[in-house]
């Protein structure tokens, strides 16, 4: 269940929003790319379910966007564009909020994102791959990745929880 608070008609803290989980999108790992160039599609919400080998599927919980004119959350309920090959970009402003979870066997090429993310590890046992080292990260586990490169695999399946925060300064 995702609760959306913030203030009602009469200036108070309250529930805006509940109900299941947003957007959500998935893909098969590829030998041949890094996952950001993959091809995604919107997909029906299979969180009660198993995924199937070596497939990942992504829910957008929430996005927040700075600009000129002040802060304000977007529900990717409203978005109504396909994913696409470059739907993990964080542009300057940005801040998104997501579930992943991969199936048993996904394993992903090394590659790079232009965010600052902030994971924490929620069901299964992921593996964070970087450059020199290696991460078996647990249920409450988690890690920051500022601007690194890394991939994630798993033998079993596992998930994780994010917010990935743009590291660029709005334009002026």
């Amino acid at each position: 269940m995702r609760y959306i608070t913030g203030l009602d008609e009469n200036g108070k803290s309250s529930v805006l929003q509940s109900g299941g989980p947003s957007r959500t999108w998935g893909w098969q790992a590829s030998d041949a790319k890094a996952p950001h160039f993959v091809q995604r599609s919107l997909q029906p919400d299979l969180a009660d379910q198993p995924l199937p080998e070596k497939n990942a599927m992504t829910t957008e919980l929430w996005t927040v966007r700075a600009d000129a004119s002040g802060v304000r959350g977007e529900d990717p309920n409203n978005y109504r564009e396909e994913p696409g090959e470059f739907s993990l970009d964080v542009p300057a402003g940005v801040l998104r909020w997501c579930i992943t979870r991969f199936g048993p066997g996904y394993a992903s090429k090394l590659h790079f994102t232009d965010s600052i993310d902030l994971d924490i590890c929620i069901e299964g046992e992921l593996t964070l791959v970087l450059e020199t080292d290696e991460i078996v990260l647990r249920p409450g586990d988690s890690v920051v990745l500022p601007r690194l490169m890394h991939s994630w695999r798993t033998e079993t399946g596992g998930a994780f929880a994010y917010c990935m925060l743009s590291p660029h300064p709005l334009p002026s």
